[in-house]
């Protein structure tokens, strides 16, 4: 019942049915990952409420010592803190356990970046361009772009990949319409100008791996609102729309440090 509460957007009742199930059999990794994700302590600063995440999460491992999204959630934590080196440990962890995750990788290249180290990102980088396509490989290509150019191996070059005769935008979602049997429509924020898009049936393209809740409970049409988005589509000439989408990229981008990131990390590199 959580998963169909949360496929339907029914945030509220979700967490409590993943509450229940946790209730009742504390030995359930994925109700407690579930419920621990869609608690406030997930978003919260206050250092009280990011302990009690971090024993949450460290809890889930303690029933999956093998559960790979828990070290991408950790590995996010640190970053929040600020504690680089913990982040990507975890990350590391995270592409062992499952290393056909494109973005597990270029969550450990983020963070290489991130630290200066633009040689070891591009390598990261390079990794996954080569053996992904579509909006794996895009992502890829983005963080090779992002690292400076003296700092990339000498001839080489990556380039994304688009959809035939598209142009493209990119914004913070502001809202996704999902109706049946009427196409869908998408409106982005690109500095502070709303542009929306159509699609005469559903929305189709890539995300990155590193979004909590995975592929398997993945949706274009809920739970998307602020975060960034690649909109490949072709011009319309219509007052409302700016166009009729063709695929959307959704990246899942690491979190900015708290202001009192310098204070001491509860995370470490092996929870």
């Amino acid at each position: 019942m959580g998963f169909v509460n949360f496929a339907d957007a029914e945030d509220v009742r979700a967490r409590n049915e993943f509450s229940q199930a946790s209730d009742l059999n504390p030995r359930l990794p994925l109700s407690l990952f579930y419920k621990t994700m869609m608690s406030p302590t997930a978003t919260s600063d206050d250092p009280v409420d990011r302990r009690a995440f971090y024993d949450a999460l460290t809890k889930v491992l303690t029933l999956n010592p093998q559960f790979a999204p828990v070290y991408v959630q950790l590995s996010k934590l640190a970053l929040r803190q600020n504690d680089l080196e913990a982040a990507f440990g975890l990350s590391q962890r995270a592409e062992h356990l499952e290393p056909m995750r494109a973005g597990y990788h270029l969550l450990s290249g983020q963070i290489l970046k991130r630290e200066g180290k633009g040689q070891d990102a591009a390598r990261f980088a390079k990794f996954v361009a080569d053996r992904w396509v579509g909006a794996g490989h895009n992502e890829a290509v983005e963080l090779w772009n992002a690292v400076s150019q003296e700092q990339r191996p000498s001839g080489d070059s990556l380039s994304d990949t688009a959809p035939k005769d598209t142009q493209t935008a990119e914004g913070r979602i502001k809202s996704v319409t999902c109706l049946i049997n009427e196409g869908s429509d998408l409106t982005i924020n690109r500095d502070e100008k709303m542009l929306t898009f159509y699609s005469k049936g559903g929305l189709f393209g890539g995300f990155s791996d590193t979004i909590w809740y995975g592929e398997d409970h993945f949706s274009f049409c809920h739970h998307l609102e602020g975060m960034r988005a690649i909109v490949h589509y072709h011009p319309v000439p219509n007052a409302k729309y700016v166009g009729e989408i063709a695929e959307i990229e959704i990246r899942d981008d690491l979190p900015v440090p708290m202001s009192n990131g310098t204070e001491k990390s509860a995370v470490t590199a092996k929870p």
